[in-house]
């Protein structure tokens, strides 16, 4: 049993430093991709990679003596139960996860992006093989190479997607709605994987200051309720808006109101919004009414 326990701790040192090392890499590799890509990083990548291992496999294990159990019909309660414990743990761990772990940057040009790739990779193989330098300094080095080469290009290459733009204006964050939800069958999609990855393209983050919807349709109001679940926004503006506003663009806007309240989004109201027309209306006629009683 003394003989054991060293080797079970030397076994888990090695597989930690191991996992360690091939994190920081696969990070300095791919990191110039997802840049590219619009897609940010978590701070905590390395202790979730690391925790993915053990439960992936350990689910992978029971998995296959349940199916085995099922074949050979022999009592697999235990295991079952085993499975349904694992299912919750992860599921908490991946419910603590918050924005506030994400790190984003400006990104290059394509063209640029791989060729840093390349330059990562070929540094980190000449670096290690020629200094013998261990690979998590080497890693962790061009990770802070690209990170100060991703926020030089920050701001200094226009990304921007068809009736949608983004702007820095007086050093804030702007973007300009042109009407981009108005054929989009669903909102959540476009947000999460279009704009999202736009925004972190261009300012390196998913917070903003100003959202401009030139047309303040109800495919626009609605858009904006999912949009706010995502994206922080500071302030909300519109331009031009319907002539007639019925009862379901009113209720539209409503609710969004009430979402700016939530999320502490200021909303500008427009100037033209009647915010009780019917009262306006019977107003209106009782002024007609009065006229036409002085005319007579």
């Amino acid at each position: 049993m003394g003989k054991f326990s060293p080797s079970v701790g030397a076994f888990a040192r090695r597989w930690l430093i191991g996992g360690i090392k091939l994190q920081f890499l696969l990070s300095a590799l791919s990191l110039p991709i997802l840049i590219a890509w619009g897609l940010p990083l978590s701070i905590m990548s390395v202790v979730g990679n690391l925790l993915s291992t053990p439960f992936f496999m350990g689910v992978l294990m029971l998995s296959s003596l349940l199916f085995l159990t099922e074949m050979l019909h022999v009592p697999n309660s235990l295991l079952c139960w085993a499975i349904e414990h694992l299912t919750v743990i992860w599921h908490y761990l991946l419910n603590l996860s918050t924005n506030a772990w994400l790190i984003g940057f400006g990104a290059p040009p394509h063209g640029i992006s791989f060729l840093l790739c390349a330059a990562i990779a070929w540094g980190l193989w000449y670096v290690s093989n020629r200094y013998k330098i261990s690979i998590i300094w080497t890693s962790s080095v061009a990770m802070l190479l690209c990170f100060g080469m991703c926020f030089i290009f920050q701001y200094q290459f226009a990304h921007t997607l068809e009736h949608f733009s983004c702007i820095k204006r007086n050093g804030k964050r702007l973007v300009i709605d042109d009407g981009f939800f108005v054929h989009k069958t669903s909102y959540k999609s476009p947000t999460r994987y279009k704009i999202k990855p736009l925004l972190y393209k261009t300012f390196g983050s998913n917070h903003i200051y100003h959202w401009h919807c030139t047309y303040a349709g109800i495919r626009s109001l609605r858009a904006l309720l999912v949009v706010l679940d995502d994206i922080t926004i500071d302030e909300i503006s519109f331009g031009v808006i319907p002539k007639y506003q019925n009862d379901v663009w009113r209720d539209a806007l409503q609710a969004l109101e009430e979402k700016c309240l939530a999320t502490k989004t200021k909303l500008s109201t427009p100037e033209r919004f009647v915010k009780n027309p019917k009262q306006k209306d019977k107003k209106d006629t009782h002024a007609r009414h009065h006229q036409t009683r002085a005319m007579g």
